[in-house]
């Protein structure tokens, strides 16, 4: 009796330090989180904040715009949050005397800001909300388009923004230990007024709550107490609750801008197996207000959360202001080549996803994809956010090629329609190319597959 007593103090003590005795998060600058090579940086030295039973680590950032504008990672405060028991982040300007990102009169600028959130297990992420503070002119727009992805890549799109709702909620397909999270912070000024961002709040919903999961721990051990006891088990019930898993994403390449691969052919983005070249980016249909501006648009090697393929990321504002102007409109075409540099693997299949957001019911964003080899076409993809479609969300689509192949060129068509007087944008594009072994290779281990399970049984 005395012993089970133990135990149950024991681990009131442990549940009470990991759940609800947690201190507030240090403060960390942006720029201090994101300050490091992950290309050979050990897990344990990558920088993160933790909290409660979340980590969050892999910051990254990527700004562009047309000046004049301001968004400096060295002015932005990230701080660990929490509101009954759930976990977040809090983004603030680390200068109460200036905003944390500000366009002026005439300019704007797009931030991509990136990171992991990971539960620790038994939790798992299951929902998330994201709030802001920002002003804007009638003629501009102060925004944050986010997606959420966990191991299976499908991704929840949120949008909070000066011309609808400061703050929105969204369940995950499934429930999940890690996420990716990918912020898209769009900062427009307006012909005379400036616009700003001040601050976001970001949490993340886990399951199960830890109310629930303490008292499972604490049932579960009290009525099991003598056998744990004796195997020193209390020891690994710690680990377990106060440790959690730290995986690292594939950095991206160097990235370079969309203005300097169109103006030189040869010019080339280089990322795991690929060679990416012969860019051409046209505006060829515009109407009304917009910003389609290649100068603007960064392009970078990208992997999919899952670690799964490799691509390309178009990483820069589209946009359709039909708050400035009414039926505002523009479509692109952008294109470039793919080269597969390992001999021995073949492009099989190929991947798009994005983040197109109106903020109205007849706004419409839009990417098609068309896969040529030698001028015909092999293969496409569509994503599409489209909320007068009886199918409204598709930011993610997989197709299969009609064969394998060394080299291809992709064509895309991109259409951002404001509608009456709302604001759709587009701020990255990914597009990434499933491998599989060289045909010959292929058959070769197929062929050789028998002969190795024979040998086995055999033996």
């Amino acid at each position: 009796m005395r012993r089970s007593l133990s135990i149950s103090m024991f681990l009131l003590a442990v549940s009470a330090l990991a759940f609800w005795a947690v201190a507030p998060a240090q403060a960390v600058l942006l720029s201090d989180l994101v300050n490091y090579d992950p290309q050979t940086t050990p897990p344990e030295l990558i920088p993160s904040i933790t909290i409660g039973d979340k980590t969050f680590t892999n910051f990254t950032v990527t700004i562009t715009g047309i000046q004049p504008y301001m968004a400096d990672a060295a002015n932005i405060m990230v701080t660990g949050v929490e509101d009954s028991g759930v976990y977040g982040l809090k983004f603030t300007t680390a200068n109460p005397a200036v905003a944390m990102m500000f366009a002026s009169p005439g300019g704007f600028v797009d931030v991509l800001l990136g990171f992991d959130a990971i539960a620790t297990p038994p939790f798992k992420i299951t929902a998330v909300n994201l709030s802001f503070a920002g002003t804007a002119p009638p003629d501009g727009l102060t925004q944050i388009v986010e997606t959420v992805q966990g191991g299976d890549d499908q991704p929840t799109l949120l949008q909070v923004s000066t011309l609808g709702a400061s703050a929105a909620s969204a369940v995950l397909p499934s429930e999940y230990e890690r996420v990716r999270v990918v912020k898209d912070i769009a900062v427009v000024g307006g012909v005379t007024t400036g616009a700003s961002l001040n601050e976001f709040t970001q949490f993340f919903i886990q399951v199960p709550e830890p109310a629930t999961i303490s008292l499972l721990v604490l049932g579960g051990l009290a009525l099991f107490g003598r056998t744990l006891a004796s195997r020193r088990g209390l020891l690994t019930v710690a680990i377990i609750l106060g440790v959690g898993s730290m995986l690292i994403q594939p950095g991206t390449a160097s990235a370079k801008m969309l203005s300097v691969l169109t103006a030189d052919p040869t010019e080339n983005v280089t990322y795991g197996d690929f060679t990416f070249d012969s860019f051409q980016f046209d505006v060829v249909g515009i109407g009304g207000k917009c910003i389609a501006d290649k100068d603007a648009i960064d392009v970078q090697g990208f992997t999919t959360p899952s670690g799964s393929e490799d691509g390309l990321r178009f990483a820069g504002l589209i946009a359709a202001l039909s708050n400035v102007t009414a039926n505002s409109e523009v479509t692109i075409t952008l294109s470039y080549n793919v080269t597969l540099n390992n001999p021995e693997m073949w492009i099989h299949d190929v991947t798009m996803s994005f983040n197109g957001a109106p903020t109205s019911w007849d706004g419409r964003a839009q990417v098609g994809k068309t896969v040529l080899v030698e001028g015909s076409g092999v293969g496409g993809a569509l994503v599409y956010n489209d909320p007068d479609n009886v199918d409204p969300i598709k930011l993610l689509d997989h197709q299969l090629l009609t064969g394998n192949y060394q080299t291809i060129t992709v064509h895309d068509r991109i259409i951002v329609e404001g509608g009456l007087s709302g604001a759709t944008t587009i701020s990255y594009i990914n597009q990434t190319f499933s491998l599989i072994p060289e045909p010959a290779m292929l058959i070769l281990t197929v062929l050789g597959l028998p002969l190795v399970i024979r040998r086995r049984r055999r033996g």
